[in-house]
């Protein structure tokens, strides 16, 4: 695929360099935030080739490309770069921000339109954008782990040898320190200095703070908490971080800013964050995991089918990945997920399926090239090709195309 120039149609169709305010991407969307959303022509931008689906998040729009979308924000936030450059309004891309709504007057009737809503839209993109960023090593760490459990189950690999304990560590790295990933994330999403969130992740895993019994600060007690492997902590510390730097830390006069900046936005986060935020995410996270549990034991497989029923829609409509760092979270605690991750299984397999059965009955090559690949990669996990490429288009009409 030519991104290229995709994403000359794809800037001309949202209204120019100009009118984009941020552009990030997940697994398989192109997501631009522009500042008058009635600029953008949604139809047209559907109908190019290379793109399977849209999403329209209010604040955003959400272009479906597929897992090589990492490929087309390279070639879009350069284009957008290189048009501004030329235009002389600005020299590069501005960091993306949690508040990503329309400013412009032109798209108040928008705003309007969308205001009950968007307090939620900016919750949903904080939490689960914030732990999609760590899922290329997610699936690294995950793969690890299937390779120690060949080596010792299959190869007579003993567990204590040094190849299994390279291998184990890789896998244990990421989970032992999340927090840093995550919070690099959640920075990223908010639009501070994306280091600012990694390094308050590893201030709270850091063996001084982690678990760490009788500690205080300024006279004031802390309250014990393990923060390894957890979630809502760091996003919770993250988030008063982020306002801290864009109500106190922006007032700091430009010619120091570069030192005293930083320095006094983790002043001002680290007492609030240990005393209150990191404390109270880290009793979310068990809560959840107990609800979860919960919930398992009580229902059992109708909750799995109820879950399996809803996730695609809650995939094509882009909240599904807010419900990640809550599961992300039960599997930490209890070392296994036996609600979200079975109904997920069972709704890629579902859509890997009807997308194959396209590639097979279809007389068009471009189709079946399209649905071979969609169908493919709905059994590797990823769905929202399927979903928007082929489940959403043809509906109860699969078979005749």
């Amino acid at each position: 695929m030519e991104y290229n120039e995709l994403s000359k149609k794809i800037l001309n169709a949202v209204g120019g360099a100009d009118n984009v305010k941020t552009v990030t991407h997940c697994i398989t969307r192109l997501r631009i935030a522009c500042h008058d959303p009635s600029l953008i022509a949604k139809d047209k931008i559907k109908g190019f080739e290379g793109v399977q689906g849209l999403v329209d998040r209010s604040y955003e729009i959400q272009v479906v490309i597929g897992t090589d979308v990492i490929n087309a924000y390279n070639a879009f936030t350069k284009l957008v770069d290189h048009s501004r450059k030329v235009s002389g309004t600005e020299t590069e891309m501005p960091a993306p921000a949690g508040n990503t709504a329309p400013t412009s007057e032109t798209a108040a009737p928008e705003k309007a339109k969308h205001r009950r809503f968007r307090p939620l839209d900016i919750f949903l993109k904080y939490v689960g954008g914030s732990v999609i960023y760590t899922f290329p090593i997610l699936c690294c760490a995950a793969g690890v782990n299937v390779i120690c459990m060949i080596l010792t189950t299959f190869l007579v690999v003993s567990a204590e040898s040094g190849t299994y304990k390279v291998f184990y560590t890789l896998y244990q790295a990421f989970f032992d320190f999340m927090p840093i990933f995550i919070g690099f994330g959640a920075a990223k999403i908010l639009g501070i200095n994306q280091l600012y969130g990694a390094f308050l992740g590893a201030f709270l895993v850091h063996a001084n703070i982690n678990g760490a019994e009788g500690l205080d600060l300024f006279g004031i007690p802390i309250l014990s908490a393990s923060y390894g492997s957890t979630v809502f902590p760091v996003l919770l510390g993250t988030a008063f971080m982020a306002l801290a730097d864009r109500h106190i830390g922006s007032k700091i006069p430009q010619a120091v800013s570069f030192i005293l900046r930083p320095f006094v936005v983790f002043v001002i986060s680290i007492p609030v964050t240990l005393w209150l935020l990191a404390p109270l995410g880290a009793f979310i996270g068990i809560y959840v995991a107990d609800g979860i549990q919960w919930l398992h034991s009580h229902l059992g497989l109708p909750a799995i089918v109820i879950m399996g029923f809803i996730s695609p829609i809650l995939t094509a409509t882009g909240t599904g990945n807010a419900l990640l760092p809550i599961f992300m979270q039960s599997y930490l605690a209890n070392g296994y997920e036996s609600f979200m991750f079975p109904a997920s299984l069972g709704k890629n397999i579902a859509l890997g399926g009807a997308a194959l059965a396209v590639a097979v009955k279809t007389k068009s090559r471009l189709r079946r090239q399209q649905s071979l690949s969609s169908g493919l990669t709905a059994l590797c996990g990823i769905s929202e090709p399927a979903i928007f490429g082929i489940t959403l288009p043809f509906k109860n009409h699969l078979s005749q195309h």
